[in-house]
């Protein structure tokens, strides 16, 4: 038997420790955070043969990258897979209903509680160790301080969504209806592939906790009651006193007809959760047993006879000898090789230590003798400090490996080598607009500081260290990558570099040539509007893009996060480092607009939440979420897990409450605007997925600090993922900033229908019907590593009527969200009386079309009065209204009113 442990990732500003554990059979991943599935494909490793997930906690920055992994896990063919970890995964994966499904999948989930279970299967014993905190946590996530709020209030302080979302109370017997949703979302056959794998209890196998299990009611949630029997109790006087219930099926209802379960009946709304105490799980993996091998020698010394006798006691079976001697296959093998242990620790502060300490199966002697390397997850560097800790690591052998994964002691490194050596050669030509990423080679705390205090054998985990267990154990450094550093770039990058130094050279000359004469502060259309785009691939993230995400930043006006797709507080973190993130970035973030509930688009929110809640915002400093309804239950669904700031300083509003048809009548409306210096904000229903939005926003003021001209407005007009669309023309018109998707290049138009996307050439085209200033094109297929092909696109000579007509322009979604009438329970306002159906929301092409012609008429109008007035920018060329296009890459950093116009000149 063979088998290794690779490390995938460290402790760096975007990465959390994940590893892979090895077997010709199948590969099983531990941790899976945000970025993980990119560093899977940065280093080549196959996803097919991972089967089994196993984690440490149960928070986001260990489980972050795993919705995005399942959905390419089951994308990619497979049919069945296993999830292993400490409570709440299953909450977890049932907030997450409205975007994670694959009906195809067989999706097992199991919630290990104590260390009398463990885990089986053809390779390997997984004994799990839960350990926790000695500090009794005395405040649950705020969700859950009141477990019977509807979401219905009208205190905007906590939450400004205006519909009613109907509650499912599931605080008692909560698995009962987790585990039908579960089955609903995955609910494939089982095929076999994880047929070895078993759960065991004291010597006896145990279903997994997503499995049903009949009598339920007598016996099923024993282990959930004997450990939630605190929470149950607080919550039991609560139970079924929800009004919203009523219209939804009772899952302890005997009736025949309820035996059919939908989960659309689940979708719209929120479902409350248990709270359960946050603990961490060690893990002690073994493989089994290596039977001894064959020994020819000792069988001929019995008498047996080469050949098929060999044969015979090789594969176990007795044999005969010629004088009547019984020869059995354990007379004639070397001795049976016990394997040696691993261990995974995940101590996430000083308070777990003493839980971690008295844990008597770390003492036992079938595993600490055999114990060869132990995974340190340290979530603080004191701990290694920490005498009780160093004491107890020393208890273990002296020839064990201690590899420790964490903060200090690993170094921040770059793990996209192949996205950093691309802004590498980019920033040779403009450094501005390409800045080299954050990174730190150097290690803060060797442990070679430490090492009078700790063991003999201490390592600082590494991106690729191979740990090699089976059949000789051993440290690998073969695989280790040279890590991103000025001093070692590879030759070829050299040779690229070195074979277009003209060409680069020329180009840098005359971007600083540009520059110099026309400095940036008093240029006539600079601005304090930056844009940096975060993230510029689509669907999942690759080598060279990770998934959407923009940044828009101004000193003047604050920070907005345009979607925030996996890895999203990871490029903030490179892009500008984690001191400035942290102390400037986001404690002035102020919006986040997501597009529309897919993953590529928001996977990225808990991640930045967290860390927000941690700097202890408040609601005088509020960030405001304009997103889809459906994306508030998972909001509320997730904080009853962790701490994400849900109602200490985060306001969510629905995307429908920014229609054009209902700003006049949303009473905070004017609150909104002025919190963000914004003269408009105004969201699109656009064709993609339902409750897909675009949006629009007009800054009033974004002039440079050191401007004496009047104040300068901004548009500035994203369209998420859509096809083309009038009304979001209509509403950014004139924008001097258009962020479009062009998924496809211009030639496959047929696939952009098919898939709701836009080719390069529409999303020019809305660009031009906009009379946008400047398009940034972003959002390609990863089909397209670095950049797609760009078509010629000219429309100067055509009449903007006729491409205003253009079949490209397809019909607007028939329901934008879900097709049940707005109950709003503001007293002043209810927008059910101006919605009779959600079809009235769209206008009709020829409604788009006048509006749009009479606002070019307005515009042309306008533009006439201020050349008579001469107040007209003599930079522009008079009339010239020659629109810009950027085709954006990771980290691309542009000041707006200024870089844009670079290629003018």
């Amino acid at each position: 038997m063979k088998y290794y442990i690779q490390f995938l990732s460290t402790k760096t500003p975007d990465s959390s420790p994940a590893f892979i554990v090895h077997f010709d059979s199948q590969r099983y991943l531990f941790n899976c955070s945000e970025g993980t599935q990119r560093l899977i494909n940065e280093n080549k490793i196959h996803l097919g043969k991972i089967k089994n997930l196993f984690f440490t906690r149960s928070i986001w920055g260990n489980i972050g990258g795993l919705p995005g992994m399942i959905l390419t896990l089951a994308d990619s063919g497979t049919k069945e897979f296993g999830i292993h970890g400490p409570q709440n995964l299953l909450k977890c994966f049932v907030g997450s209903r409205n975007f994670l499904q694959r009906s195809q999948v067989n999706f097992r989930v199991h919630e290990f509680l104590s260390s009398t279970e463990k885990y089986v299967d053809e390779n390997l014993t997984i004994i799990p160790v839960p350990i926790y905190s000695s500090k009794v946590t005395q405040n649950e996530p705020s969700s859950n301080l009141n477990n019977n709020n509807n979401n219905n209030s009208d205190d905007d302080s906590t939450n400004s969504f205006k519909r009613k979302i109907p509650v499912v109370n599931n605080l008692i017997h909560s698995n009962i209806l987790n585990r039908k949703i579960l089955k609903s979302m995955f609910s494939g056959k089982s095929i076999g592939t994880l047929k070895s794998s078993k759960i065991i209890k004291n010597d006896v196998e145990i279903p997994y906790t997503s499995e049903f299990i009949e009598n339920h009611n007598n016996n099923g949630d024993n282990d959930e009651n004997k450990n939630t029997t605190k929470e149950k109790n607080d919550h039991s006087n609560n139970n079924d006193k929800n009004d919203n219930n009523k219209n939804y099926k009772s899952n302890n209802n005997n009736n025949n007809k309820e035996n059919v379960f939908y989960l659309d009946d689940y979708r719209n709304v929120k479902i409350n959760q248990p709270y359960t105490q946050d603990y961490s799980l060690c893990y002690i993996c073994q493989g089994h047993i290596v039977p001894g091998k064959f020994n020819p020698q000792k069988a001929k010394a019995l008498g047996v006879i080469p050949g098929k006798q060999f044969g015979l006691l090789s594969r176990g079976e007795c044999v005969t000898t010629s004088d009547g001697t019984v020869v059995r296959p354990e007379q004639v093998k070397e001795p049976d090789k016990i394997s040696s242990i691993f261990i995974v620790v995940d101590c996430p502060s000083l308070d777990h230590i003493p839980s971690l300490i008295q844990q008597d199966c770390f003492r036992d002697p079938k595993v600490h003798p055999y114990t060869r390397n132990i995974i340190h997850i340290l979530g603080d560097p004191l701990i290694l400090k920490d005498p009780s800790y160093q004491s107890w690591m020393k208890q273990f052998p002296e020839n064990c490996n201690h590899i420790i994964a964490s903060n200090n002691y690993c170094s921040e490194h770059i793990n996209f080598l192949s996205n950093s050596y691309m802004q590498y050669k980019l920033h040779q030509v403009d450094s501005n607009t390409f800045p080299l990423l954050y990174f730190n080679n150097e290690i803060k705390e060797p442990l070679c500081s430490l090492s009078h205090l700790l063991p003999k054998n201490m390592y600082s985990a590494c991106n690729n260290l191979q740990i090699h267990m089976e059949p000789k154990e051993r440290l690998d450094y073969s695989k280790v990558k040279e890590n991103f550093s000025f001093e070692f770039i590879p030759d070829k990058i050299i040779n690229k570099l070195t074979n277009n130094a003209k060409v680069i050279q020329h180009l840098k000359s005359c971007i600083e040539h540009w520059r110099q004469e026309h400095p940036f502060p008093t240029f006539p259309t600079a601005s304090d509007i930056e844009i940096v785009t975060l993230g510029t691939g689509s669907a999942l993230p690759s080598k060279y893009r990770n998934v959407s995400s923009t940044i828009i930043l101004s000193k003047r006006n604050g920070n907005i996060l345009l979607d925030a797709g996996e890895g999203t507080l990871g490029q903030i973190s490179r892009h500008f480092g984690p001191e400035k993130t942290l102390n400037e970035i986001l404690p002035h973030l102020k919006m986040i607009f997501i597009s529309h509930i897919h993953a590529d688009h928001h996977l990225g929110m808990m991640n930045l939440l967290s860390v927000m809640a941690s700097l202890n915002r408040t609601s005088e400093n509020p960030l405001y979420i304009i997103a889809p309804e459906k994306f508030n239950i998972w909001l509320e669904e997730y904080s009853v897990i962790q701490e994400i700031g849900l109602h200490s300083f985060i306001k969510v509003v629905p995307c429908y409450l920014l229609f054009n048809k209902f700003t006049d009548k949303y009473e905070k409306y004017s609150e909104i605007l002025d919190y963000l210096n914004m003269s408009k904000i105004e969201t699109v229903p656009v064709m993609h997925v339902r409750g897909a939005c675009a949006i629009v926003f007009d800054y009033r003021d974004c002039s440079l600090e050191t401007s004496t001209h009047p104040a300068k407005s901004i548009r500035i007009a994203y369209s998420g993922d859509c096809r083309p669309n009038r009304e979001f023309i209509r509403a950014g018109m004139g924008a001097d900033v258009l962020i479009h998707e062009s998924t496809f290049e211009s030639e496959l138009g047929e696939e952009a229908l098919k898939k709701f996307h836009c080719t390069i050439n529409e999303a020019c085209t809305v660009g031009r019907c906009m009379k946008a200033k400047f398009l940034l094109l972003t959002h390609f297929s990863q089909r397209y590593p670095k950049v797609p092909l760009f078509p010629v696109f000219n429309s100067e000579g055509e009449n903007l009527s006729d491409l205003l007509y253009s079949p490209i322009f397809d019909a607007l979604p028939i329901v934008p969200y879900h097709a049940q009438k707005i109950n709003v329970t503001s007293e002043d306002i209810s927008l059910a009386k101006f919605i009779n159906s959600p079809s009235q929301l769209i206008p009709s092409a020829k409604e788009s079309i006048m509006k749009i012609e009479a606002l070019w008429r307005e515009r042309e109008k306008n533009r006439k009065k201020e050349k008579e007035m001469n107040t007209t920018i003599s930079f522009f060329n008079g009339d010239d209204e020659s629109m810009k296009i950027g085709m954006a890459v990771d980290h691309f950093h542009i000041r707006l009113g200024y870089d844009e116009y670079l290629n003018s000149f």
